[in-house]
């Protein structure tokens, strides 16, 4: 295992709905990176965080940020700011990805991708599918996506 010069941060919590699995992830990246032998820490996603982390001297970032905050590029984007190391995609890619109507635009010009709009439920519904709601707001309104 490759040594790093300090310490790694796991960032979890956070303001989002999905609060709980975000610490639930973050927790489990901890005990696993612990065993490994990886100096690592949990931080919350507060407005204390990026003095925090330089405080802390941290070399290095896992973020486990679920929904808004975590998901759509705004830690990334954070992380890019004061040039720290961060693992996932970059905060464009995030942004891109979070918004599914931009996301499906990119995919529906490259030819090698392909998506549907699923009118019709029951039709569609022969096996097991995991729906996502296209903007967040679905989700906290009540659809279950199941």
């Amino acid at each position: 295992m490759q040594e790093f010069p300090g310490p790694v941060a796991v960032i979890a919590g956070g303001l989002s709905h999905e609060r709980d699995v975000s610490l639930a992830s973050g927790r489990n990246l901890v005990r696993e990176l612990g065993a490994l032998g990886v100096e690592v820490h949990a931080y919350d996603f507060d407005r204390n965080l990026l003095h925090t982390l330089e405080r802390d001297k941290v070399v290095a970032v896992l973020p486990a940020l679920h929904g808004q905050f975590g998901e759509d590029g705004e830690i990334q984007t954070l992380l890019e700011l004061i040039e720290m190391p961060y693992v996932g995609s970059r905060s464009r890619a995030c942004r891109l990805a979070y918004d599914k109507a931009s996301a499906r635009e990119l995919l529906r010009r490259d030819p090698g991708c392909y998506g549907a709009v699923l009118k019709n439920l029951s039709s569609a519904a022969r096996g097991r599918l995991w729906l996502r709601p296209a903007d967040l707001r679905d989700a906290l309104l009540g659809e279950s996506g199941r």
